[in-house]
């Protein structure tokens, strides 16, 4: 059986509402008998296989969509070193920050060693 313009409409708002009168209003349907309509729509067999079938759909495109933490990670640590060699020094250091509590460092308790620096070729006439 093919399906008609309304019962595409139906199932569309379906899969967005899963409400079987609010469906049936949005593809078109009479408010008056929208709810009868609509769980009429949702025992028919072909619409059920097509809801299902765009269920799966959805499904397998979101699957697509997830990102791993491990890959969310490395994307920030490049875009933090795309910051870096464009001197975006306080983007950087948010996304760093963020890259750390994803990681489950707390910036706040990192405690650094004091850096020395020893330079020994400096002219005294240039100080």
């Amino acid at each position: 059986m093919e399906l008609d313009d309304k019962q595409i409409k139906f199932i569309d708002n379906y899969i967005q509402t899963y409400s079987a009168e609010i469906s049936a209003i949005k593809a078109g349907y009479p408010r008056e008998n929208a709810l009868k309509v609509g769980l009429d729509l949702l025992a028919n067999s072909t619409i059920d296989e097509a809801i299902k079938a765009r269920e799966k759909e959805l499904n397998s495109s979101s699957d697509m969509l997830k990102m791993s933490k491990e890959r969310l990670l490395r994307s920030m640590y490049y875009i933090y070193n795309e910051s870096l060699k464009k001197g975006r020094t306080n983007e950087a250091i948010t996304i760093l920050e963020k890259i750390a509590s994803w990681s489950g460092v707390n910036p706040d308790e990192v405690q650094l060693e004091p850096v020395q620096l020893i330079i020994n070729n400096l002219d005294d006439n240039k100080i």
